[in-house]
């Protein structure tokens, strides 16, 4: 059987969980996702978590945040002035806008508080700073053009 490494193609399941439990993220119930290990989108410690796994084989692995989706900022909360924002409506603490840099870089920002005419946005990963557990099922592994 062919162990996984680097540029192998790979279908998977897996659950991603909170310290305390909690699910963020699952593929349980759908079909497998299909990535590619060492693509520079997937979290360095789940590439280092998939290399060496052969298909059939589960395992669960816990990644520290700087390994994950980074530690938080503080520097990513930004309190803006509401008219600065180009949506027409009000947005309420949960809304997710986009936001662009004076450099044109494009980012968004989870709205946090709303106080008058200020809004505070948090432009951190939604699961920056937080410990990650997953579970991982291999289920395929294969070159870079398709799995097996």
């Amino acid at each position: 059987m062919k162990r996984v490494k680097n540029g192998d193609r790979v279908r998977i399941h897996f659950t991603g969980r909170f310290p305390d439990g909690r699910v963020f993220a699952t593929s349980s119930g759908r079909e497998p996702i299909e990535l590619t290990v060492g693509d520079e989108e997937i979290m360095p410690g789940f590439r280092e978590a998939l290399v060496g796994m052969m298909p059939g084989e589960s395992k669960t692995t816990r990644i520290a945040a700087s390994k994950a989706f980074g530690e938080r900022h503080e520097d990513r909360i930004l309190r803006l002035d509401a008219k600065q924002l180009q949506d027409e409506a009000r947005p309420q603490v949960g809304d997710v806008v986009q936001l662009q840099s004076d450099t044109g870089i494009r980012m968004s920002a989870r709205v946090i508080e709303v106080t008058g005419e200020d809004i505070t946005l948090d432009a951190n990963h939604p699961l920056a700073g937080h410990e990650l557990t997953f579970e991982i099922e291999m289920i395929a592994v294969g070159p870079a053009e398709a799995p097996n």
